[in-house]
């Protein structure tokens, strides 16, 4: 087998890869990822300092430091529940029950310009899925110069 051949190696887990697996075990698989890496650090600590008492402590053997391909994969894995869990339809969801973009940009650590411009964005995304698919998937003309009026900047010459 040549040298540059992946089939024999394993490689590290990217988001690609884990972005197809069911979402509960990516949650999980990152959890005990990371729990096996506090654990682990957190022993290597105690050792460090001469603090670490086998009769008190978990034994180091059953909580190995992570592999460079598990901090990898611990990095894919966060990514795929991140995006699931900052997905613009949260935003769309809370813009529709009446939040204002103050109240998104505060739960989004951002400002509301910048809520309203990503928003927009994602709605612009969703209407060209319309348009592609021919009314199968995304935002019909109707919803999105909804969304657009949602996401409108004030009127500062109105005062607001």
């Amino acid at each position: 087998m040549s040298s540059d051949s992946t089939e024999s190696t394993p490689r590290p887990v990217t988001y690609i890869d884990a972005s197809i697996e069911n979402f509960a075990y990516q949650r999980d698989h990152f959890n005990a990822l990371v729990d096996r890496d506090m654990v682990a650090r957190s022993l290597a600590t105690l050792k460090a300092r001469g603090e670490y008492d086998p009769a008190k402590h978990s034994d180091p053997a059953k909580y190995p430091p992570l592999s460079a391909d598990e901090h990898l994969e611990l990095i894919a894995r966060g990514e795929v529940l991140a995006r699931h869990y900052r997905h613009p339809t949260h935003v769309d969801n809370a813009v529709k029950a009446g939040a204002t973009w103050e109240q998104i940009a505060a739960a989004t650590g951002s400002d509301a310009a910048h809520a309203r411009q990503q928003y927009r964005e994602w709605a612009d995304g969703q209407h060209g899925l319309w348009e592609h698919y021919e009314g199968k998937f995304g935002m019909s003309d109707a919803e999105y110069a909804d969304a657009m009026r949602r996401s409108a900047e004030p009127d500062k010459e109105a005062g607001q």
